[in-house]
């Protein structure tokens, strides 16, 4: 170790991220871990150290390398002897093999990231001959100026063996096919170019070497989106889009904004929002967070509001699980509707997508509400049981740590019954509480989610004064006319005492946006949200004279007979909450 520090030169090291100018005895620039506009970072040759006076951050030469390029120690040592061509402490006892594969190994990998290197400046000079190509990224409305250079932006020619012309071995070139630029056709005995008229986007890992590419077809065929394979330079389960163009803004930002399209890192990236990265067609994997961690401890996921967006956001869950800790946090965004986020940012604006970036929701209520759903509230002890038998699958994925202990009583408070948890370790139920003659506790706002999904639509769109209008009237326009003159009144004492919180936060909407009624946005996504607020209301109704029954039940102020016939006729009504002929 002492060998290696002694070899190498700190203000070399951070010079290849930093531009550095001569400061006195020292070496001074922009610090690359936060936003600054005048030097406060500087870099000492003589005790080898670096030091932010603005964030802080300071180390040597292995320290800055972990920082900047997500390594761990272990990785970074290894990384800065390759550079100094030092041979591992443990590399004099490898068996002779060993060390013969080892270097063959390395010898392949450096190959591949030349051949992909040389490709992408083929697919870049290529770009500015293809005008179907540009019109395409134009009608993109992507700032090519801004982005081709930083985020390797290409085209590949529709010929079959395009890459003849920058490759003089071709045919023969073992490096090229490894790394999955060209396929071996046996049936035809001949090679061709993997990609073809496609639009490029380079793939680089956080040392900034090409490693891939993923290509977008520009004609007819599938698939719309082709991947490089897996080769000795590139594991698409720990490469993710964008990370290397990303890092300082996620240094910054503090956390990184996991998408699904590399168009939608390229449109969040052209205006502003430069912490973006995709994933490679499949879920955030282990690995690839590990990575994001070491750069910032907060990871957003981003998707669409489809099922299949859904699913990912679950996977992410999934994987996000063994490394949620004290010190990391996961939020997640699903966005409404069909859209993306370069759909958001076209159509709506940078500060709309900033509104839906600042309320994504944490890790923690994410996962209780996908449960909630998925087990229907959960109304009944068979839901519980299920929902609790899940939840412990994934609590188990977590390492210990405070965080996970307070999930856990969250787990436990949804699915309890009077303050008794359905946790096995927790012991056994409390008593039955004694019949008394007083009325039951109405369930709070917090704890029905059906409500606090209306409260979060209507929150959604405070900033529409139209349409959070448009919202309340259709809500509103359900009450009978005394209800409708209490609620505009703000006088809530008529309405149904179950629903009044709802009924509160839509009056307070209603009064936020008299002042700016002049505006209008009946976007679809907002139009959805309109069409499933009635479906909302009724849910809403009905968790909460659920809740409510069961509370009466336990409390002895509801008789069994008269349980079972409002539970019956609960049972019984329909998607809007119509209510089907009375049943004894």
């Amino acid at each position: 170790m002492h060998a290696l520090l002694g070899r190498l030169d700190c203000v070399e090291i951070v010079g290849c991220f930093v531009q550095l100018k001569k400061a006195g005895h020292d070496f001074a620039g922009l610090c690359p871990f936060h936003s600054e506009k005048s030097p406060s970072f500087t870099v000492s040759p003589t005790k080898q150290f670096y030091h932010c006076f603005g964030c802080g951050k300071n180390g040597d030469a292995i320290r800055f390398v972990q920082e900047m390029q997500g390594l761990d120690f272990r990785e970074a040592v290894e990384e800065l002897a390759r550079q100094m061509a030092m041979p591992l402490p443990d590399s004099a006892q490898e068996d002779p093999d060993a060390a013969r594969e080892r270097a063959r190994a390395a010898q392949a990998r450096t190959a591949c990231v030349q051949a992909q290197d040389a490709a992408a400046g083929f697919f870049a000079h290529a770009l500015q001959g293809s005008a179907r190509a540009l019109q395409y990224l134009q009608g993109r409305e992507l700032p090519l100026a801004q982005l081709q250079e930083r985020y390797l932006i290409g085209y590949a020619p529709a010929q079959w063996d395009s890459l003849r012309s920058v490759f003089p071995d071709y045919e023969r070139s073992a490096a090229l096919l490894a790394s999955g630029l060209v396929i071996d056709d046996e049936e035809r005995s001949r090679r061709h170019d993997r990609f073809r008229d496609r639009v490029m986007f380079g793939i680089r890992n956080l040392k900034g070497e090409v490693v891939a590419f993923g290509g977008r077809l520009l004609g007819d065929g599938k698939p719309k989106y082709l991947n490089s394979p897996d080769s000795p330079a590139f594991d698409k389960s720990r490469e993710l889009y964008g990370l290397f163009e990303a890092r300082q803004a996620i240094q910054a930002a503090g956390h990184t904004l996991v998408c699904e399209g590399y168009v939608d890192v390229l449109s969040l990236a052209g205006c502003g929002i430069g912490q973006s990265v995709a994933t490679m067609g499949t879920a955030c994997t282990h690995e690839q967070l590990r990575v994001l961690l070491r750069l910032a401890p907060g990871v957003i996921f981003c998707f669409d509001g489809d099922e299949a967006g859904r699913k990912a956001a679950w996977r992410a869950l999934r994987n996000a699980l063994p490394l949620a800790t004290d010190s990391s946090e996961f939020r997640f965004l699903l966005l409404p509707g069909d859209m993306d986020p370069d759909e958001i940012v076209k159509t709506r604006g940078r500060a709309a997508f900033d509104t839906l970036l600042a309320n994504a929701i944490p890790l923690s209520q994410y996962l209780v509400d996908v449960l909630r759903d998925r087990h229907n509230g959960p109304s009944s002890i068979e839901d519980r049981a299920r929902f609790s038998k899940e939840a412990d699958e994934l609590l188990a994925l977590m390492p210990p740590s405070r965080f996970a202990q307070l999930l856990r009583e969250q787990v436990n408070a949804c699915v309890a019954v009077q303050g008794a948890s359905m946790d096995p370790a927790a012991g056994p139920a409390a008593p039955a509480v004694p019949r008394v003659a007083q009325r039951p506790a109405i369930p709070g706002w917090a704890s029905n989610p059906a409500a606090k999904t209306i409260q979060a639509l209507a929150d959604a769109i405070r900033s529409q004064a139209a349409t959070a209008q448009e919202l309340a009237n259709h809500l509103v326009a359900q009450l009978d006319g005394a209800g409708q003159r209490s609620f505009f009144d703000g006088n809530l004492d008529g309405l149904d005492e179950f629903e009044r919180p709802m009924w509160a936060a839509l009056n307070e909407v209603c009064h936020l946006t008299e002042a700016r009624d002049s505006q209008s946005d009946t976007s679809t996504a907002q139009r959805d949200l309109l069409q499933a607020a009635p479906a909302a209301l009724a849910r809403a109704r009905a968790a909460n004279r659920r809740r409510l029954l069961i509370s009466g039940l336990r409390q002895g102020t509801v008789e069994p007979g008269e349980f079972a016939r409002a539970a019956l006729q609960q049972e019984n009504q329909g998607p809007e909450g119509a209510s089907a002929a009375p049943s004894d």
